[in-house]
């Protein structure tokens, strides 16, 4: 029995051969490739096998030269340690700001004004640490 040889229920005989999953992208995404022979008679539809498994195996070997003519994937270096502590600080600091509260906000102009005019880190000392000991603001 042909293992790329299948009948539909009209009785009309497919020829299908499985996609490999590597080689998927490089085919539209496709499983399989299918084509209907239009025969509904076992015997003419086996003497075309040979034919279309020749026009199955070129199609993936064009997608085989399409794979490795691609460009492999950019590789995404980890962050260092202090950008992520950076941004849990900057993560908590929203949280924190996000409420409607006047002394949040406030809080919030002070931060941007230190940002904006001081353009330094120590701008960012005082401010935060008012805002995570919750202490009232003088």
């Amino acid at each position: 029995m042909c293992s790329c040889l299948h009948r539909a229920p009209n009785g009309v005989y497919y020829f299908r051969m499985g996609i490999p999953a590597d080689l998927r992208p490089f085919m539209a995404g496709k499983r399989e490739i299918k084509q209907s022979l239009g025969l509904k008679d076992r015997e003419a539809a086996k003497a075309l096998i040979p034919d279309m498994t020749k026009t199955a195996h070129s199609l993936l070997k064009q997608a085989e030269r399409d794979k490795a003519a691609a460009k492999p994937a950019a590789v995404i270096a980890p962050k260092p340690a202090s950008q992520i502590d950076r941004e849990r600080t900057d993560a908590a600091l929203f949280r924190m700001l996000s409420g409607r509260s006047e002394q949040r906000r406030s809080l919030l102009s002070e931060i941007y004004s230190g940002i904006w005019f001081v353009g330094c880190a120590t701008a960012w000392d005082d401010p935060i640490k008012r805002l995570f000991s919750h202490a009232p603001r003088s």
